[in-house]
Order: structure tokens, then sequence, then C-alpha cells
């Protein structure tokens, strides 16, 4: 019986559980508060039109596409989160094993833990039907959408839970587990539509070399058939629609069956395999290059010590592969047209590619710091080596300092490639080059804010997979989200401008914009300016607060007790000795 006791106590135990009442009830505001601003741009006071049947449906019709843009932007986003810990939590918390020796098969294990996730996605998808049937009381909406929107959401839950039940196989930490499956959808859901850029650019060469591929991946692109078919329906009628949606449906379809199978197949060799062999040490060359821990040896194993990429395993580092690739690849072949073909006549162009890229890999190593971060405190308490490391004479200042650190020094190859893209855009344009400090200080500020809001988060949270998740949510709703919210209120009130003083992408691509339209901007929109002054300086004040805050709280945080708590200076010991104590084995 497929639906066994996996599924009947995973349901008790996910249905008591307060996170998930409260995702249900923020995606619904977010709904409500997405119908009321279409309302106002259709509506509102400065519309000035006139409320009759045609425009009444129009209406209807735009909340309905922004209706089911949400729709799976809330399943991209929450399914991994819901899905992807399932079997890593087992197996981190070393409850694994009491579900091989029962009288339980693979496929009841993995189908159990998967139909338990599926139903707790589609009961958030289902916060939104209600709302749903308020805007088609106004009608606009055509039964065929509603099925279009119906089979791509359907699909698409299925197709991002069984993924992220595979992942969580191969996984042996919750958080590992959740971060490959978002380098997995990311690496899906971006890079394809990126690559099709190239279709205008490079013509023949695309034709050739990536259009047979790309074409399968953004035939598997749910967001990607969903606004060419809500698109194209308004002008052609349905009748085409149907074909894509089914090739849709053929491939989400495939790829489920295919990680259901893996990981039905997999399951008990993978945790044999990763409980029966030693750890590895390995011998890099980094490793003779490295200096010796000296007076700063939390911040010495935090850099040297602590793997950083080799945590995504094979399937997060291919995913990253393909990211990567697909951000260097338009921006090095804008480079070569625009030196090989116009002589450097042509650099609006190939600027303006480089800040968007430049901000896309910006804005996600600023995703992963923040993740990395997240687990600084939390994974040294899964992995047992917690108490160890608050029993060394380390002050409070240098664990929390070498955290953040460590986190920001972890991802040093997004720093590569935003060199890389800049130095190109500085050999198109050598006044570029005075535009590059302000980007990389901006950069590092803002790392320096998602390191110390991680570690802050993963103090006081118990488990990785929380701290990674409080954090995200409130790096990504500060760093550029909350304008979803504030977009009424900035055209109702004025002073639009000064919102911007938060949000991340604007700040990573502000400079170059000013180097660009330098003067149009001084003359029109100096608020620009001052938001993005504003924004620097509210990030660095924050980022200081909140380590003032760890540092602070640390002692009653992590229940650090007795002289060392207050006398970091201690009895004298060597650096040596001290990080022995505490740099984990499988390094």
């Amino acid at each position: 019986m497929l639906l066994g006791p996996v599924f009947s106590v995973e349901m008790v135990t996910s249905s008591r559980r307060t996170r998930y009442f409260a995702v249900r009830a923020l995606y619904g505001s977010v709904l409500l508060l997405a119908f009321w601003m279409v309302y106002e741009s259709h509506f509102g006071y400065y519309t000035a039109r006139t409320t009759d049947i045609a425009s009444v449906a129009n209406f209807t019709a735009a909340f309905f596409n922004a209706f089911a843009v949400l729709q799976l932007l809330a399943i991209a986003l929450l399914g991994p989160a819901m899905a992807a810990g399932t079997i890593a939590t087992e197996r981190e918390r070393r409850t694994i094993e009491y579900l091989f020796v029962a009288n339980l098969s693979n496929l009841e294990i993995v189908f159990g833990k998967l139909a338990a996730r599926l139903l707790q996605i589609v009961s958030l998808v289902l916060v939104g039907l209600p709302i749903l049937a308020l805007a088609m009381l106004l009608g606009g909406i055509a039964p065929e959408a509603l099925v279009v929107a119906f089979l791509i959401t359907v699909s698409t839950v299925l197709a991002v839970a069984t993924l992220s039940i595979a992942v969580s196989v191969w996984s042996a930490r919750a958080r590992e587990a959740v971060t490959r499956a978002y380098l997995v959808l990311l690496a899906l859901f971006l890079v394809p539509p990126i690559l099709s850029m190239l279709q205008y650019q490079a013509g023949a060469i695309y034709d050739k070399l990536l259009a047979p591929i790309n074409e399968h991946l953004l035939a598997s692109n749910p967001f990607w058939i969903l606004q060419s078919v809500l698109s194209g329906a308004s002008a052609s009628g349905y009748s085409p629609a149907w074909q894509t949606v089914g090739i849709l449906l053929r491939n989400h379809l495939m790829l489920s069956v295919g990680a259901l199978v893996a990981a039905t197949i997999a399951v008990r060799p993978v945790h044999l395999h990763q409980t029966g062999l030693a750890p590895k040490r390995r011998r890099r060359l980094m490793h003779l290059l490295r200096p010796k821990p000296d007076n700063h040896p939390m911040l010495w194993k935090e850099i040297f010590a602590e793997p950083a990429a080799s945590r995504l395993g094979l399937v997060g580092r291919i995913a990253l592969a393909a990211i990567v690739l697909g951000v260097l690849g338009p921006t090095l072949y804008m480079f070569v047209t625009t030196v090989g073909n116009y002589g450097l006549n042509d650099t609006e162009s190939f600027q303006t590619c480089s800040l968007i890229m430049g901000s896309v890999v910006g804005c996600g190593a600023l995703l992963l710091i923040a993740a990395r971060a997240a687990g600084a405190v939390t994974s040294e308490k899964e992995r047992a080596c917690w108490d160890s490391l608050i029993s060394t004479p380390l002050s409070p200042h240098q664990i929390v300092l070498a955290k953040i650190l460590g986190n920001i020094y972890a991802l040093r190859g997004a720093m590569v490639i935003l060199l890389l893209i800049w130095g190109m855009g500085v050999i198109v344009d050598t006044a570029f080059l005075k535009v590059v400090p302000f980007l990389l200080g901006t950069l590092l500020i803002v790392a320096l804010f998602a390191g110390s809001l991680g570690v802050m988060f993963s103090l006081w949270c118990k488990s990785s997979l929380r701290s990674m998740g409080l954090t995200l949510v409130v790096g990504v709703f500060f760093g550029g989200a909350y304008l979803f919210c504030c977009v009424p209120v900035i055209f109702l009130e004025g002073g639009e401008e000064l919102f911007l003083a938060p949000c991340v992408p604007f700040l990573l691509a502000f400079p170059g914009v000013l180097y660009m339209e330098g003067a149009r901007i001084l003359e029109y929109d100096p608020e620009l300016v001052a938001a993005y002054v504003l924004g620097n300086l509210a990030y660095l004040v924050t980022a200081l607060l909140l380590y003032g805050g760890s540092v602070g709280n640390f002692d009653s945080l992590t229940g650090r007790t007795g002289r060392y708590a207050f006398h970091p200076d201690g009895p004298p010991r060597s650096p040596e000795i001290m990080v022995a104590e505490v740099v984990d084995t499988d390094e």
C-alpha cells in the first residue's frame, strides 16, 4: 500500500506546524494585494476610466494573468522549501534507519513522503481559489484560460515536488537539499530565457548550436509557456495553445516519473554509501598554500577549513555551471560582437548587457551568502561540534565576525565572474573603470548585511532549515520584494525615487546607469542619487546593528557560561590546538 504509515505520519506532523498556516495566510494576502493593485491600475483615482462591461472584463483578464504568474512563483519559491528536506531531515536526525528496518519498501517511503508534500503544496495553491472565484463573478476570464492555467499549475507542482524529493535523497542535510533544489530550478527556469535572447543577436550561431537544446528547455518552462499561451490567446484564440501545453505536460510527466524512479531505487543505497564510507581527506593545492592560524584561528577555520562548493554536490555543481554559462555566454558574445564587428563604437548595448548580467550575478551571490550564513551556527550544532567551539577562549566578537567574513569569502567565485564582466566593460570603454569601485563597494556592503542577517537568524533558530527560510524571506522582502506592496502608495503619494533605496538590484546597477545617463539623471531625477547613497548607508548601518546584536546576545543565545564567556583571554593555549578542536574532520 503506497499511502501507508509514512504518509499518515507526515500528514499529522506537517499539519501541526504553524509556519504552514503563516505561509498560506501570507500567500492569500499577496493575492488580495495584487487584486487591489490591478483594480487601482484600471479604476483608480488617476485612471479616469468608465466602468463599462468591456473595462471590467479587461480588469478581470489582467488580474487572472497576474494571478497565474503569482501562483507559479509561489510553487517555485515555496515548493522546494516544503519538499526538499524530507528525506534529508530523516537522515540528518538519524531516524531514517528506523524506516529502513520497518516493513516498508522504498516506494512506500518515497511515495509517502512525496504524497504528503504534494498535499501541502496543493493546499497552498487552493488558498487562491476563493480569490479567483471572486474575480470570476465579474466575467472576462475564458474557461479555456482556466483549464490551461490549471494544467500548467498541476504539472509544475508535480515536477517541483518530485525533483525536490530526488535531490533530498542524495543530500546529507536538509539545508544542502534545499540549496541544491533551488539551484536546479533556477537553472531550469532562468537560463533558457537568457539564452533565448541570443536568438535576436546571434542568428545563425543560435540556430545551429543552442536552438535544439534550448527549445526543449523552454518547452518545459512553465513561466515561458504560460506567458506565450496567454499572450497568444488574445490575438489568435486558444487552438494553437493546446499543443504547447501538451508538450509541457509530457516533459513534466517524464521528469517527474524519472525523478521518482531514481529516488525510489537510490534511497537505501545512497544512505548506505554515505554512512559506510569513511570521510576522505582531500589534499588540494590551496591546502599547501594556506597560511598558519597565528592570532586569528576562528577566521582561519571559516576561510580555509569550511567547505563551500563541495556541499552543493554533483547536481548542484551542474546547475551552478549552467547558470554561470547562461550568464557569461550572452555577455561574452556581446563583447566579441562589440569589439570585433563595430570597432568599439557601439558600446551602449554592451554596457546595458553587462549591467543587467552583473546585477543578476550579484543578486544570486547575495542570496547564496545569506543562505550559507543562515547555517553558520546551526550547522555546527548539527555536526555536534558547537559545544567544543564555545568552550574555547574565543570571544563572541571573534566567532561572529569570522562567521560573517567567512561566508562572504566563500563566494569568491561569484566575485571573479563579476570582475570578468566589469573587466569586459572596461575594455569596451576605459572610462567605465571609475564606476567599478562603486559597484564593488555596494556589493560588499550588501554582502555584509546578508552575512550579518544570516548569522543572526542562525543564532536564534534551532535548525538550519528554519534559519534559512527566515533569512531568505526577510532578505528578499527588504531587498526588493517590498516594492510589490509599495507600488500603489508610491504612485499615490509621490516621491517614488526614495522608495528604491533598499532595492538591491537598483543599488547594484545604479552606478553604471548614472555613468551612462549622468546628465539626464542629474537634471530630471536627482533623487535617484540620494536614494543610492541612502540605500548604501542604510544597509551598512543595519549590518553593524545586526552584528552588534549578535555579539551582545551571543552568550544568552548559546548558553555560554563560565569565565571564558566574560574573560576571552583565558589560560594560554596555542591557536593550532583551538582550531584542531573545532575543525570538521571531513574538510
